[in-house]
């Protein structure tokens, strides 16, 4: 920051030009379009032909972030006001000129407006900053890989209790992100220079997280004197239902575990009872070929997605904090919205 002062009446607002720019009241649509036209004179001087090119992407983000926290009311705007904010704020800006591609812009926007959100220096403000000097260093093909695990990996939806719901989830999943991942080594290699993941030395299949996220649309089903002598109270009780993929067998009605848990221990059964009935019903869990077939017509995709899942350090990817925070930013470019505080505490 320069040596720069100002005096500034009781209800007034002093801009500063350099690194810093502090207000004193509260902003108004107008003052903070005022600010980030500050701040936006601070990006380093170019030649006049480059310089215009420069001008239009910093107008064009300035308007984009003007509709963000306006549209957003739990973006904050005081943020400004905060140095550290300013500082990754004047980060994007450059970012964006620099680049100038569409998606960057919305990712950097979103990551910006996520950033106002929290003033104190925590775990999700040093992810955020570091997520926006990452962002716009990636391409479609990297932040595709981040968006496809985090979805798949990392979010689960509580309204999947049927075929119908489950193939949804699953175009929801796949379908922004599939065409976009690379098979190349070399794209999953620069997510981890760039902090953004890490590859493990284990592994786990696409058939594996799908399962153990979505278990109950993945059953098979079992015949009801499988699941021993109580079969017909649990069945009175509405706890076994026909499998939602073959009528002639049953399985337990939960989408989960931990919900059966508690619906049969709720109903008075013991819970030696409960973990033996869940224990048949997960025997019955579909195989990849098993899946493909039952939900293809659906979910046209999920062929592709297995291959791809399986065939690319996908299947041993863990995202990092700041490797959350762009993926979830990207994500919102296909409709998903959930507060990122689930993710990064």
């Amino acid at each position: 920051m320069t040596g720069q002062s100002q005096d500034v009446g009781e209800s007034g607002q002093a801009i500063q030009s350099g690194r810093d720019t502090i207000i004193q009241n509260g902003l108004s649509s107008e003052q903070l379009g005022q600010i980030i036209s500050t701040i936006a004179a601070q990006v380093p001087a170019y030649t006049v032909i480059a310089r215009e090119v420069v001008d239009e992407r910093l107008q064009n983000f300035k308007d984009e972030i003007l509709k963000r926290f306006e549209a957003d009311q739990s973006a904050r705007a005081e943020a400004f006001r905060d140095p550290d904010f300013q500082y990754v704020f004047h980060d994007a800006q450059n970012a964006f000129a620099r680049s100038g591609e569409e998606n960057v812009g919305a990712i950097l926007v979103d990551l910006i407006a996520e950033r106002s959100k929290s003033p104190q220096r925590d775990r999700m403000t040093l992810s955020l900053n570091q997520a926006v000097e990452v962002a716009a260093n990636l391409t479609v093909n990297e932040f595709a890989a981040l968006a496809l695990s985090y979805r798949l990996r990392h979010t689960r939806m509580r309204d999947v209790i049927s075929v119908a719901s489950a193939a949804a989830t699953l175009n929801d999943k796949v379908n922004p992100f599939i065409d976009n991942i690379s098979r190349e080594q070399s794209a999953f290699s620069y997510l981890v220079a760039l902090r953004c993941a890490t590859i493990s030395t284990g592994s786990i299949t696409l058939r594996d997280v799908l399962v153990r996220t979505y278990p109950a649309v993945f059953m098979r089903g079992e015949l009801l004197e499988r699941y021993g002598p109580s079969w017909a109270e649990l069945q009175s009780a509405n706890l076994l239902i026909p499998s939602l993929h073959d009528h002639s067998r049953f399985q337990p009605n939960a989408i989960d575990k931990t919900v059966w848990n508690d619906v049969a221990g709720r109903a008075g059964f013991g819970q030696a009872l409960i973990d033996s009935t869940w224990s048949v019903a997960e025997g019955t869990l579909m195989q990849q070929d098993e899946i493909t077939a039952a939900y293809a017509p659906l979910v046209p995709r999920i062929a592709d997605a297995f291959e791809v899942w399986d065939n690319t350090p996908l299947k041993s990817l863990e995202l990092t904090t700041v490797g959350i925070a762009i993926a979830h930013a990207y994500c919102k470019s296909s409709g998903f919205e959930a507060d990122l505080r689930i993710w990064i505490k």
